[in-house]
């Protein structure tokens, strides 16, 4: 979508000056704010191809409308938090006369339709109810949708129309197809083998409405099925149908044979008890779980075989009446039963044919109801337990025994008789566990007692449909005291980086390092990904961390079409699958090894002898292999009680029956080992090429390439990637060949293999030294330099070298392919093994700059 265009549609739509500017704005300008996870909502950015750029989701429901709006060939244009809007409401003064009241609303989105530009603003149906009750004049259902008066206004004077979407307009089948469909229509797909087209065909012909599973057995490719469902050239009715029930979903050659299926299959009426026209019988399919209102699954969910049986009995016999028109007085006699008695059950189905349209829940029996359920207490020693409980639940977190106590003395002193203590601690088992817990100890321990959530809706589950569609990145401290160096050992505990399939709970990736979580440790556990799988994940759904709110890790999302789905803070039940593979892994393995720290937990209980420190005999190659062994052969191959099935069973059998989607493999070449390094830590991810032979600059270290000479690229800011595990090199965009150049540093022997974390532990401590000193020394490659070279070796720098020596025998070890520096071969072309230069000649710098690898053993 260009500016020109939307230039066309503001014409076409005759806005008036303040539309037109508005939608430039939005066009031009990005989105107005950046959307946050809150506590409770997950926020998504979706790689949009309509666009060409990232949409913001602040919520699943705003996420579904992305996914509508991306896939509807009426909307031509899709904006998130397209800019404030001024809304003007009129307010009730009290004793004043009623004013208006002025201020900034920002719509979720700015939709541009070939006949309506519409501001959406997408909200659950529990916020607009409490909406309507506490501002009536502002939000209002009617017409069976919700409208907010004062957006409507506001988008009348800029020529526009004001949405309301809820989750109840929302398709859950259809969203949840979207996605799947969308990634057989990427430009990289292929199209299908004309062959195995036309047995598919073949097979539809023969057998209309057979399901995709036993298309599957009789030898139908799956990505070639699905690719036909995609271009319409096979026919699934994705409003019902969602494709990855293989079982379920079926499948027709094209939408007439569907049709007429339907109306075969809805040919004979069949009985139907508490038909909605009163007739006894129906002609529509019977009526799914997915069909049917919460409140009745719940009525039915709560009723014994004997209050079923006795409201099948009542239907009988009241249904020539309720369904067949006759006189009631004749039937009741013939049945026995007594008028009133008779009237009764007619008056309740009737009466529940018209709430739910399913008049026999009316006819269930409610003897277990009957009697007065009230509190027996007086009023107002209800209103006193009620307020010591509100006032008495806070961060004090005082003991029951304590209000109890309260409560007495307050009820003694307004002069009537306390209730027992069972009476006040029943009152409170009927708080709400959750609320309570919140006010006495914060809304992180209030989560665990909120109700979990086991599907998103009832079409969608929440960890993903198939293999590879929800992924989830996270890091822990492993519970394992490790060795590092060999002659004085230090002992340190690493950090863990697992890629987990959410679908097959497969371990797909992992990274292990000294070093905190960061950038780095993302870039190895993706890398680690495309070396094993040659393919990333469709979604990847992280935490807060830094490293993944950082840009480089949405724009290297955006790079590979990965929706970003970010959880909120604290909420570890939004990461369940992944932080219960944790504690497994725990409990099944690095509690089972020398050295784990099950002990330190409780240091005062622990004696010298016992002491996990005094027993750590693991190295970090060795734990990479170890783990390496647990992930890949052992874990997989044990069964998973929530899949009733081994996770390698599980992914494999996804795979077989959604399709390889072989156009969506990554190659680990030079192209994605260049995209997966972060960007310059600083000024963006930028740097500003200076003249005088200097370069670019990045933290204090010029860096060379011939291209700086052009005078086109002088003065200019060009992207920056750097490599975490050598300071040597950083490569810069040259944006008008759109290439990557591999620049050099002046000091490039000395900072050859030194990590980024070493220069900056190293600079740290230089400032320290010069903190008494008039003037603290600005950190550059001359300065850093000495040190490096062996001039002095401070402790810190000395740790994170041998940490980064502990890491590089283990990607030995992995026989990663190193990035080759290759000028002038531009991004997607393969690289050209006659342009990598030849190994220069081992200089005597080169055996300064060689790690100490200690005594033969």
């Amino acid at each position: 979508v260009t500016l020109k265009r939307i230039e066309e549609l503001c014409d076409l739509a005759g806005l008036p000056d303040a539309g037109r500017q508005y939608v430039r704005r939005a066009f031009l300008d990005g989105p107005s704010r950046r959307v946050q996870a809150g506590r409770g909502n997950i926020c998504a950015r979706y790689p949009s191809r309509k666009m060409g750029r990232v949409i913001q989701a602040e919520s699943l429901i705003e996420l579904a409308a992305v996914l509508d709006a991306e896939h509807d060939v009426a909307v031509t244009a899709l904006l998130d938090q397209p800019g404030p809007v001024p809304v003007t409401y009129a307010v009730a003064g009290g004793r004043r006369k009623p004013y208006l009241q002025s201020y900034l609303h920002t719509p979720d989105f700015l939709i541009l339709r070939t006949s309506a530009f519409q501001l959406v603003e997408c909200k659950p149906l529990k916020d607009l109810h409490r909406l309507a009750d506490k501002h009536p004049d502002r939000w209002v259902h009617a017409d069976g949708r919700w409208r907010f008066v004062p957006g409507e206004e506001a988008a009348t004077e800029l020529g526009y129309e004001y949405l309301v979407v809820t989750d109840a307009d929302i398709r859950p089948v259809y969203t949840a197809n979207l996605p799947f469909i969308a990634r057989y229509l990427d430009a990289g797909s292929a199209d299908p083998d004309a062959g195995s087209v036309a047995r598919i065909r073949e097979l539809l012909d023969a057998r209309p409405g057979v399901t995709i599973l036993e298309l599957l057995d009789d030898g139908a490719a799956a990505d070639d099925l699905y690719r036909m469902i995609a271009t319409g050239s096979a026919y699934v009715d994705l409003e019902r149908e969602r494709l990855a029930d293989t079982d379920q979903t079926r499948v027709f050659p094209d939408r007439a044979r569907y049709e007429l299926w339907q109306a075969v299959q809805q040919r004979d009426p069949y009985p139907l008890v508490g038909a909605p026209d009163g007739s006894g019988t129906a002609t529509s399919p019977l009526a799914s779980a997915e069909d049917i209102p919460e409140a009745v699954l719940g009525a039915m969910s709560t009723v014994s075989a004997e209050a079923a049986a006795t409201a099948v009995e009542r239907f009988r016999m009241i249904r020539p009446v309720v369904c067949d028109g006759k006189p009631w007085k004749p039937v009741a006699e013939a049945c026995g039963v007594a008028q009133r008695t008779f009237r009764r059950l007619c008056a309740a189905w009737r009466k529940e044919q018209a709430n739910s349209g399913r008049g026999i829940i009316g006819l269930i029996p409610r003897t277990g109801h009957r009697g007065s359920r009230d509190f027996r207490l007086p009023e107002k020693n209800e209103r006193l337990i009620a307020r010591v409980l509100a006032d008495g639940d806070d961060a004090r977190n005082r003991q029951d025994s304590d209000l109890y106590g309260e409560y007495c003395e307050k009820a003694k002193a307004e002069g009537f008789k306390p209730a027992a203590p069972a009476t006040f601690r029943k009152r409170i088992r009927l708080l709400d566990a959750e609320q309570r817990t919140r006010r006495r100890r914060g809304h992180k321990a209030a989560a665990a007692e909120a109700p979990f959530v086991w599907r998103i809706d009832r079409a969608t589950p929440p960890h993903g449909q198939y293999p590879w569609d929800i992924v989830h990145i996270d890091h822990t401290q492993v519970d394992l005291m490790l060795r590092l160096g060999t002659l004085k050992p230090r002992l340190l505990r690493v950090w863990l980086t697992i890629v987990f399939c959410a679908y097959s709970r497969m371990v797909l990736a992992f990274e292990v390092s000294f070093d905190p979580p960061g950038n780095a440790s993302v870039m190895m556990a993706l890398r680690d990904c495309v070396r094993r799988h040659r393919r990333l994940p469709y979604t990847i759904v992280v935490d807060r961390g830094a490293e993944f709110e950082s840009t480089w890790f949405e724009l290297l999302c955006a790079l590979y079409l990965i929706t970003k789905k970010s959880r909120p803070a604290g909420r570890a039940r939004f990461g369940s699958p992944i932080e219960r593979f944790f504690g497994t892994a725990n409990t099944q393995f690095f509690h089972a090894l020398q050295g784990n720290t099950q002990l330190l937990r409780n240091p005062r209980g622990m004696t010298p002898e016992v002491d996990p420190r005094r027993h750590a005999v693991w190295t970090l190659e060795m734990l990479t292999s170890a783990l390496e062994t647990y992930f890949f052969e052992v874990y997989p191959k044990q069964p998973h009680p929530a899949l009733n099935e081994t996770p390698q069973e599980a992914y494999d059998r996804g795979l077989l029956r959604t399709g390889e989607k072989a156009h969506r493999v990554v190659e680990h070449d030079r192209d994605f080992l260049i995209s997966t390094l972060p960007s310059a830590p600083y000024s963006g991810g930028t740097a500003k090429v200076q003249g005088n032979g200097k370069g670019v600059e990045i933290g204090g270290i010029l860096y060379w390439h011939q291209a700086f000479r052009l005078s086109a690229l002088a003065g200019k800011r060009v992207l920056v990637r750097i490599d975490p595990f050598d300071v040597s090199n950083v490569y810069a965009w040259r944006p008008d060949t759109k290439v990557w150049l591999r620049c050099e540093s002046q000091h490039h022997a000395t900072f050859r293999e030194r990590s980024w974390k070493e220069v900056q532990i190293l600079g740290k401590q230089i400032r320290e030294q010069a903190r008494g000193s008039r003037k603290t020394p600005r950190i550059t490659a001359a300065i850093l330099a000495p040190f490096l070279s062996g001039v002095r070796k401070l402790e810190g720098a000395e740790t994170q070298r041998l940490k980064d020596a502990e890491r590089d025998a283990v990607a030995a070890r992995a026989v990663t392919p190193r990035l080759v520096a290759q000028d002038g071969v531009r991004v997607g072309d393969a690289p050209d093994a006659t342009s990598v230069a030849p190994p220069p000649e081992f200089s005597a710098e080169d055996w300064e700059a060689a790690p100490d690898l200690g005594e033969f053993e």
